[in-house]
């Protein structure tokens, strides 16, 4: 067997047990390697489930207005919470913008509670002059994106993963 193939198998520490020693013994490398790889996607993909589920309690706890619409606008802004080239790395969820660039927080709680302040002064009021509008109706009035057709168009598939993947109350 490849020395590398040891390297890789080591970096992947929680996959280590008996059935990957029958497979290394049953199976070629390769095959070993590419059970290895979907597998580590799996768990990838339920580390990304965890993550958007906890920040989706996190805005029901914080009575955030439209949580599966501001989940989606989080997950978009952040990049799943995983770009670490943009807003997300000042723990701002939403992109929100001050005279000197982009806001920074302290916690995701602290952007939750900006959020919470937001929704107050802005939505809040708005909501009772047009009270069969959306929250998506609310964003375009208040030019939340440069070009809010498009940013929809990024959104709502997001909201359809939501629905599909995130238990909500």
């Amino acid at each position: 067997m490849p020395s590398n193939f040891v390297n890789f198998q080591n970096t992947f520490h929680p996959l280590k047990c008996r059935l990957l020693s029958a497979m290394k013994k049953k199976v070629g490398c390769c095959l070993c390697v590419l059970i290895m790889l979907l597998c580590c996607a799996a768990l990838y993909g339920q580390c990304r489930v965890e993550r958007v589920s906890s920040l989706y309690d996190s805005l029901i706890a914080h009575e955030i207005e439209s949580p599966k619409t501001v989940l989606a606008i989080a997950i978009f802004e952040t990049g799943w919470m995983e770009c670490h080239h943009c807003t997300y790395r000042f723990n701002n969820l939403f992109g929100f913008r001050n005279n000197g660039g982009y806001v920074r927080f302290k916690s995701i709680s602290a952007c939750l509670d900006f959020l919470k302040h937001w929704q107050e002064k802005y939505y809040l009021p708005w909501g009772k002059k047009h009270p069969k509008g959306t929250y998506y109706d609310f964003l375009r009035h208040m030019r939340y994106a440069q070009n809010m057709v498009s940013y929809m168009k990024m959104i709502r598939p997001l909201e359809k993963w939501i629905d599909e993947n995130i238990e909500q109350p």
